[in-house]
Order: C-alpha cells, then structure tokens, then sequence
C-alpha cells in the first residue's frame, strides 16, 4: 500500500510544481514589455480597420477615437503608398487614416491616436520615428490645397493606473529640444523625424497623439506613419504610500498676538471637531490639550484641482504648530486614490479664509513639512496677511464660514454683536478669538479684509 502511494503523491507533486512554473512564466511574460519594433518582419497588411476596440499587432495595440479608419502596414514600394508622403524608413511602418487610391483626398475625422501595451504591462519609452502627412492632402485634395491635416499634436504617457504621467507638445514642422519629448526633424521638405523621451516616460503603458493644429476645421483630422518604437523595461519608484505625517505651521490673523496665537478659547473648545469643509469632517479629542488655540481641518490633494487623497483634523497650537488631537503628535492623514507622494497641503479654520501650499510638497519621507509663516508666496494666491516683519497668516473675517470676506460675514457679526459668546452657534463672528464678540471684530478685521477670497480651487 505504501509504494502504491509514494509514485501517487510524487506525480501530483511534479504537476504542482509544473503548474507553479508555468504561473510564474506567465506572469514573468506579462511583466514584460513590448518588443522593439521596426515592422521588417511584417507582412503588406491593407486596409486595416483601427477603432476604439483596437488592432494588435507584435505586442502593440492601436487605437483610434472613430468606428473605423483606414490604416496600413506598408513599405515603400506598396502601390498604395509612396515613401515621398512618408519619408520616415525605407522598410515597412503603419500608417493611420489615409487610403489614397480607395477615396483620395479624403480623410476619416480621427482626432486622437492611442498605442498602447497589448498585455497592460508598463514600459520605458525611449524613441520613435512619426510622420505627419500634411504633403499626401496637398497632392491628392487639389480642390482645397489649404485644407492641411494636423502639424501640431499633445502627446500624453498613462500609467496602469491611467493616470497620465508625462505630456508634452510637439509641432512637426520645426525640431525642438525642450520639454520631456526632444524632436529632431528629417531633412526632407515632409513633417517626419525622430522623438526622443526623457524619465517622465519611463512608466506608461500607453502614449496618446492628440491633433492640436488650430486651423484644420472643426475635425481637427489626425493621419500619421509610425515606425522603429524603441522600448526597455519600465522604471519602477517606490509605491504609492498609504498615509503621511504632518509637520506643519501656520498663524491666524485674529489670534495673533505679536509673536505667537492666543489661547483665550481654550477652554471652550469642543471636544469634537464640529465644521465641516468640502464635506471633510471628524476628529475627536478626549481633552483639550493646553495651547490648543482652536479647531483645523487639513486636505491634501495631488494636483491644485484633483480630487481629495487625504484629510484629517487636529488642533492649531498656540505656538503655530498644527498637532493631533493630543497636541503633541503630528497628525496622521490617511490616504486614498494617490498615485504618487507629491501633495498640495489645504488648512481650513472655521472664520478664516483657507490656505493652500503654492506647490506640490514632497512626502516621501512619510512626512510632509510645510510652514506657511514664512511668506506670503507659501500660499497660493493672495491669502495671507502680514502680521509683522516677514511673518504672515490666514485672513480673519469669514464669520459665516462661506470661505471668503464679504457682505454676508458683516450680516452674521451684526446679528451677533454684543451677544453672549457660544462656541457653536454665534462664536465665529468672535473673528480674533478671545471669546468677545464686538465692534473690534468688525473694525479690525471685516473691514479690513473685506472682498478677500477663497483662493483654493473647486474640486
């Protein structure tokens, strides 16, 4: 019984390691990327149909933004084609959106051109030769000789994510050097050369030509010859992180006191962190730490615009420092839908008007240090105010927490003016926070401040 066993067991442990072999060939294979590719050892291929859905060819699939188009692969000598209108190889390449000898002169409305990784694996894009055949429509539309086909294109990198990652402009007629794409122009009288990437594409798994040229029409058409794509394995970073500590600083206008912030509130500070900012909320404290000078909410976001990544809230201490709801700690933000670890750091208090960090901060590190104190070009915009000699803070006067300074914050303060002090109900219209609502609110800081507003954009 055992020895019938023992060759049982071994042959399903032989199948098991096979299986695991082949996964992990498989998956080896799918990380790969795409072969160079110069078309030589691809047969005349005519007409092709490319779409939306896509053609593969050698690893490659190309796309276009209409239900069909006519495209090729070609050489020189193909009757269809005459390398005079793609001066770019003197092998085989593929072409986009012409047929001459079917319907000449004639141009499906292409806009947008993707090619992109067949299996979704990244890859560093390193060069490739294009074409743009604005001579083909002066030769085959004589009746428009000035209907020209698009010179000028955006050419954008996406990641895995399809997030996009690289961008850059490039105007076929003329070489240039600048910007993440270099374009070395043919010496032919045609608008065809070589594109060279630099680091911000070294992780797509799709590029995008996307016609700009401005006089073209309204179909803006897209007809283009590729050829000799140069790609390496992509370049990997460290992953996205997942939080990110806050080390930063900043200084109300009301609670300023020459050097440092007030406290005066301290002791009618909620223990919850009762406002809410583009729909931001929570925090809770189990005490009131002595300094905390009053209630922050933070955001960050990866571009100026984009979508919220993180948010958190904690308590402005009287020293400037932003701390966790113990008043000691950096707050800890947890993130979500970042691609990267680049952030735009946003502060929101209940009665001033939010700062957001002029740039992009580099977190890393697992932290992001940050102090808008120090200038008023810290934040972006014109939403700070000096205090005193090279220090700056948030703008007091937003007493009925729209955002900004104006006719509806003199509104809230009259109708509180004089009033009993109440946290939750009437204390924003206390704009220098030290628990009195009156005419100093009003003369030193509404009116001074009145038509200031919010400087961070809408997301």
């Amino acid at each position: 019984m055992k020895s019938s066993l023992f060759p049982s067991a071994l042959r399903l442990c032989s199948i098991a390691l096979i299986s695991v072999f082949y996964f992990l060939l498989s998956f080896i294979t799918m990380a790969q990327p795409p072969s160079d590719e110069d078309f030589s050892d691809n047969a005349v291929i005519f007409p092709i149909t490319i779409n939306s859905t896509g053609y593969t060819l050698d690893g490659l699939t190309y796309k276009s933004d209409v239900s069909s188009s006519n495209c090729a692969v070609a050489n020189s000598s193909s009757s269809e084609l005459g390398i005079e209108y793609f001066p770019i190889s003197n092998g085989r390449f593929i072409t986009f959106n012409f047929n001459p000898t079917i319907n000449p002169g004639v141009v499906n409305n292409i806009t947008q051109i993707s090619i992109e990784s067949a299996n979704g694996s990244p890859f560093k894009l390193v060069s490739l030769e294009a074409s743009v055949f604005e001579g083909m429509v002066r030769a085959f539309d004589t009746a428009n000789p000035n209907s020209l086909l698009t010179e000028n294109f955006t050419v954008k990198g996406f990641n895995t994510s399809d997030v996009e990652v690289a961008s850059d402009d490039v105007d076929f007629t003329v070489s240039d050097a600048n910007g993440s794409i270099t374009y070395a122009r043919n010496s032919s009288p045609y608008e065809s050369g070589m594109l060279t990437f630099n680091s911000d594409w070294e992780n797509v798994y799709k590029i995008v030509f996307q016609g700009t040229t401005s006089d073209v029409g309204s179909s803006n058409a897209v007809t283009m010859a590729f050829d000799n794509f140069d790609f390496e394995a992509a370049v990997t970073g460290p992953s996205a992180p997942t939080s990110v500590s806050l080390s930063a600083s900043v200084f109300l206008e009301g609670a300023f006191d020459g050097s440092d912030l007030t406290s005066n509130l301290n002791s009618k500070i909620p223990l919850s962190q009762p406002f809410t900012f583009n729909s931001i909320s929570g925090g809770t404290a189990s005490s009131i730490p002595v300094g905390a000078v009053d209630w922050v909410v933070i955001e960050l976001r990866e571009t100026s615009s984009g979508a919220t990544v993180g948010s958190g809230s904690g308590f402005l201490m009287n020293t400037g420092q932003i701390k966790d709801v113990d008043g000691s700690s950096d707050l800890n933000i947890s993130l979500s839908g970042n691609s990267g670890s680049d952030f735009y750091l946003i502060v929101y208090h209940r009665n001033h008007v939010p700062v957001m960090s002029a740039n992009a901060v580099d977190a890393s590190s697992g932290t992001l240090t940050y102090d808008f104190t120090t200038a008023a070009s810290q934040a972006l915009g014109s939403s700070q105010v000096l205090l005193e000699t090279n220090v700056y803070g948030m703008i007091a006067g937003d007493s009925d927490g729209s955002l900004s300074v104006d006719g509806s914050d003199l509104t809230s303060w009259r109708t509180s003016n004089g009033a009993v002090f109440s946290y939750g109900s009437n204390g924003r219209a206390d704009l220098n926070l030290d628990g009195v609502i009156n005419a100093i609110d009003l003369n030193e800081y509404h009116r001074s401040n009145s038509g200031k507003s919010n400087q961070v954009p809408s997301n």
